[in-house]
């Protein structure tokens, strides 16, 4: 006790030092703190890098394709283009080296794609009996009209594709577009087609 200091103020000095020579956290608490605080982080980078290997880009998801194209499929005798051209999936990439191509009198283009193996069962019988055994592609309006329902109609008024030209001929593409089964002939085809790209 101190000249002049009462007994109160003795002790109240004495158990404030004895607390303040103390750490408030002792080491081992500290160092389990740490692990704690390390181990989240390290839980925090593995899902930030999980979520970023499994959510693939926008781009990477799936093809895209131009629904708006429909609007220049003839329906001629059918309902609908839709009635004519029975849609089997809205829309498909492919790959196949186009082997032949010819200009129709609708306006189409006629091309035969021999598949790579990995599609050849987009393939059915009117295929393999009467486009031997290659699968259609048809980019519309890109020639001259000359048949009467598709004139009448006027899907190709104002309109012109520019996906296809005869020097892809002999090249392995990726075509996009709506797979279907056209009724009128029974084979199936990729109609209408969004997008053909070299590839080799």
């Amino acid at each position: 006790m101190r000249d002049g200091e009462s007994w109160w103020d003795a002790s109240s000095r004495a158990i404030c030092g004895r607390f303040a020579r103390r750490p408030l956290i002792s080491t081992p608490v500290k160092k389990i703190l740490l692990f704690i605080v390390v181990f989240l982080s390290v839980l925090a980078a593995i899902s930030y890098v999980k979520a970023r290997i499994t959510t693939p880009p926008q781009a990477a998801q799936g093809p895209s394709c131009d629904i708006s194209l429909w609007a220049h499929v003839y329906h001629g005798v059918f309902l609908s283009a839709e009635d004519r051209l029975q849609v089997i999936k809205p829309c498909l990439t492919i790959t196949g080296t186009i082997v032949h191509a010819r200009p129709e009198a609708d306006g189409d283009w006629h091309i035969q794609l021999d598949l790579d193996s990995e599609y050849r069962s987009l393939l059915n019988q009117a295929n393999l009996e009467k486009q031997q055994g290659y699968l259609v592609l048809e980019p519309m309006c890109s020639n001259r009209v000359s048949q009467r329902d598709t004139i009448e109609e006027g899907v190709c008024d104002g309109f012109s594709q520019n996906t296809f030209t005869t020097d892809l001929i002999g090249h392995r593409v990726a075509a996009t577009g709506a797979y279907v089964l056209d009724r009128a002939h029974g084979w199936t085809e990729l109609h209408p087609v969004t997008s053909i790209v070299l590839i080799e």
